[in-house]
């Protein structure tokens, strides 16, 4: 009979890739208004309801890219999510 194949990962471990915040940033707050003057409450009002549907999207995107990931590795243990903590946002992987 021949051994068991020893893999280097441990049966139930985890691996944690942190979200690049600077890019989320970039993305949720480009905006032609920053060319525009802020001091106009109105225009400001705007572009901060802007950055909130930006942010919203993206996460919902991140989320989308999680739930397809999940589906097409259905038949392994393999999952991932999102875990949202006070240092930013991380995917998280059990495998």
């Amino acid at each position: 009979m021949s051994d068991k194949l020893q893999t280097p990962v441990r049966e139930h471990a985890k691996v944690r890739i942190k979200v690049d915040e600077e890019l989320l940033e970039a993305v949720k707050s480009a905006d032609s208004a920053l060319e525009m003057d802020l001091d106009d409450e109105k225009i400001k009002r705007f572009y901060e309801h802007n950055c909130n549907r930006r942010e919203l999207k993206l996460y919902n995107l991140l989320k989308q890219v999680v739930g397809d990931f999940n589906e097409a590795l259905s038949s392994t243990r393999i999952r991932m999510r999102i875990i949202e903590e006070g240092q930013g946002l991380y995917l998280e992987m059990d495998i």
